[in-house]
């Protein structure tokens, strides 16, 4: 990684410049974001095929920073001061026997409902094959001065040449998997029945996927991963009241898809009891889709919204309690 420090790639690349590398041990695609080019934080990310979807959801919209966690998953190598190493990463450091001046360098596993971690032996496999990569696509990119149009769609691409052995490097059409979401199915007797509710003037937020940054003794696991408590919450988007939160332990439910059910009934509870809304807003394509069968029984459809200002603030107010 010090040929890679030594390379500021940063200096070429920003963020938003994804390479791709298919990787010759596992035919997995994997994707590099580059940080640090407006002298903040400097580091590189790689996320796998099913984990860069949620990394361009996130930079390429106004979403809060505090989501953040929700949608970035990957192995992070940070280049930065001591005081920024976790003391878990300085524990690992001190035991390989390594030693840096000024930048130091530690690697992280962000996981989307976890805080983040030190990598497991399978992740730091994954890392080496990955970033020696990265070391050799940014290396030709500077020596050979190779021009990408990432605003155009394009991209480095490094892959294995059987047929001759080696590895190549092309500019090509940047492209990513498919992102598949779900969606509960609702009875068309529910339907209607929803159909004959009176319609309201509300403007409601709903959230129930997200994990909030915050740590729980109670959450710990027997491997010392921290993970994240969800909030669900229902907000009237015009008044600025909360009108339905709950903080929520993925341990109470039997699996992911028990707890869904479960926040799309308390949602149908709500309207039930008050109402159909004039204007229900979510944060991300996935809620969308999951809530997307009940837009037929309310006669609305679901709004995108990355910023949901009366959730976010309450968000602000946790924070500070």
């Amino acid at each position: 990684m010090d040929k890679i420090l030594k390379l500021e790639p940063w200096q070429k690349l920003t963020d938003n410049n994804l390479l791709m590398y298919v990787s010759e041990k596992n035919n997995d695609i994997y994707y590099f974001a580059t940080m640090g080019g407006l002298d903040l934080h400097k580091g590189i990310m790689v996320f796998d095929s099913k984990e860069v979807g949620r990394y361009l959801k996130f930079s390429n919209n106004d979403y809060p920073l505090r989501t953040l966690r929700n949608y970035q998953e990957g192995i992070l190598c940070n280049f930065c001061r001591r005081d920024n190493i976790s003391n878990e990463n300085k524990k690992i450091i001190k035991k390989l026997g390594l030693k840096f001046r000024g930048t130091w360098i530690a690697f992280e596993k962000f996981e989307k409902d976890y805080e983040a971690y030190s990598l497991d032996i399978e992740q730091v496999k994954i890392a080496i094959d990955a970033f020696t990569s990265y070391y050799e696509m940014v290396r030709n990119i500077i020596e050979n001065n190779i021009k990408i149009d990432f605003e155009a769609g394009k991209t480095l691409l490094r892959i294995f040449d059987k047929e001759n052995q080696c590895f190549i490097h092309n500019v090509t059409d940047i492209f990513f998997p498919d992102s598949e979401f779900n969606v509960i199915q609702i009875s068309d007797h529910l339907k209607n029945q929803l159909k004959e509710i009176p319609k309201t003037e509300l403007s409601i937020e709903y959230e129930f996927l997200n994990y909030l940054p915050i740590k729980l003794k109670e959450l710990k696991e027997k491997d010392d991963k921290i993970k994240f408590p969800r909030m669900r919450i229902l907000a009237d988007r015009k008044s600025g009241y909360i009108l339905m939160h709950d903080l929520i332990k993925d341990s109470d439910y039997k699996d992911e898809a028990d707890y869904v059910f479960e926040s799309l009934d308390k949602l149908i509870e709500f309207i039930t009891k008050y109402g159909r809304p004039k204007e229900i807003y979510v944060r991300d394509k996935k809620t969308k889709a999951l809530l997307s069968d009940l837009e037929s029984g309310i006669d609305k459809k679901m709004k995108l919204s990355p910023r949901l200002d009366t959730i976010d603030g309450a968000y602000d107010l946790f924070d500070i309690v």
